[in-house]
């Protein structure tokens, strides 16, 4: 498996799939010059794209580890061109993901996480700990969910929004794309693309 992005985001996947007994080689790849050749020790940093090329002829498998929704998708395509296989890391410790639901590949969903049943999830979300998602719940693609957030009944979230820790979307919501919620916040009502609470 590749982790595209060696930095805190990366370190958790890499975390979550030990945890999960993952079996193969895990490497990382950053174009950051100043990182060190190997994380822990013991997992190799790939800085180089002719290494990254002949890496992934050997383990197709990736996924990327960058919290900026459009750094994130842009990087996505790119490993794809490379001939990468975007590949999702689920916790075995979710509490319950709905086999009515659906959840797009490069997601990363962290322990405690719950999703109820009629869910669709785009590509490459982030979901950290303790996310909890009602059924109806309508999410597009590169969104990420910060740790406790609830997301209650038939809420639309559009593509590249963010979602602060602890925030609460009441039901029948719709978040537009490219949104930012910040901390703490309970969201009653609808918000338009690219606003700010």
């Amino acid at each position: 498996m590749l982790i595209v992005g060696a930095g805190n985001l990366g370190v958790h996947m890499l975390d979550q799939l030990i945890q999960n007994a993952y079996g193969k080689e895990i490497a990382f790849y950053d174009d950051n010059l100043s990182l060190p050749d190997t994380l822990y020790n013991q997992y190799r940093i790939i800085k180089n794209p002719i290494v990254l090329r002949e890496f992934l002829q050997q383990e197709h498998d990736y996924i990327t580890a960058v919290g900026h929704s459009r750094l994130r998708e842009k990087l996505t395509h790119k490993i794809s061109t490379f001939g990468g296989v975007l590949t999702s890391i689920i916790s075995k410790n979710s509490l319950i993901i709905s086999t009515f639901s659906t959840i797009g590949c490069g997601c990363f969903l962290q322990a405690g996480c719950a999703v109820s049943h009629d869910v669709e999830i785009g590509e490459s979300c982030i979901m950290h700990s303790n996310t909890l998602i009602s059924h109806g719940v309508r999410i597009g693609k590169y969104v990420t969910i910060g740790p406790n957030v609830t997301i209650l009944k038939n809420v639309i979230i559009e593509d590249y929004t963010t979602l602060g820790p602890n925030v609460t979307i009441m039901p029948n919501v719709r978040i537009g794309a490219n949104a930012l919620i910040s901390l703490g916040l309970t969201v009653n009502d609808d918000v338009v693309k690219n606003q700010t609470m």
